[in-house]
């Protein structure tokens, strides 16, 4: 049997895979958007209370600009935090990815899409998973097999005890 499969190798490489798909999962699910259409709009709908208040602030000239530069300073500020999230979130993702795509054997293009890499990955998985099966089954067989050998074995150095007792006795 010249390729022999580790079974505590495959083990370690699909837990490797394993955690990191659960990784790239959870941080797709904790996401707060899929893609930057509701970032925009929310964006969008704060830019428009704002330019509301603003109406309202100039009504009232006597802390127009004070209030105007807090609230823009505010906004902004918290407009740049969630982008470095995001920004964060994203390059996480993008390394999860690069990981699997290394781990996966099965991945030979260096610009593989991301969808690619998840089949990959899930079909290495699966395979894996059916290879592990097979072989925990050859394993607890040889392992039989060892196991009536071994007994063979034993019964048949007591037959020889015994004959070599009998030829011994026969002289």
């Amino acid at each position: 049997m010249a390729d022999t499969i580790d079974p505590e190798m495959i083990d370690t490489e699909l837990d490797e895979i394993v955690q990191v798909a659960a990784q790239l999962a959870s941080q797709v699910e904790s996401s707060p958007h899929s893609n930057g259409e509701q970032a925009q709009s929310s964006e969008e709908d704060n830019m428009d209370t704002d330019s509301d208040e603003d109406d309202d602030d100039r009504s009232n000239h006597s802390n127009s600009t004070n209030s105007t530069r807090k609230r823009l300073s505010k906004t902004g500020i918290k407009r740049s935090h969630h982008n470095v999230l995001e920004r964060k979130r994203r390059n996480l993702i993008k390394d999860s990815f690069s990981k699997l795509k290394d781990i996966v054997p099965t991945i030979n293009q260096d610009k593989a899409s991301r969808a690619q890499i998840l089949k990959h990955a899930a079909d290495f998985i699966q395979t894996t998973l059916q290879r592990n099966v097979t072989n925990r089954a050859e394993i607890l067989r040889l392992q039989e097999e060892n196991a009536q050998l071994e007994e063979s074995k034993g019964r048949n150095k007591d037959a020889i005890t015994v004959k070599s007792e009998a030829d011994t006795n026969e002289k």
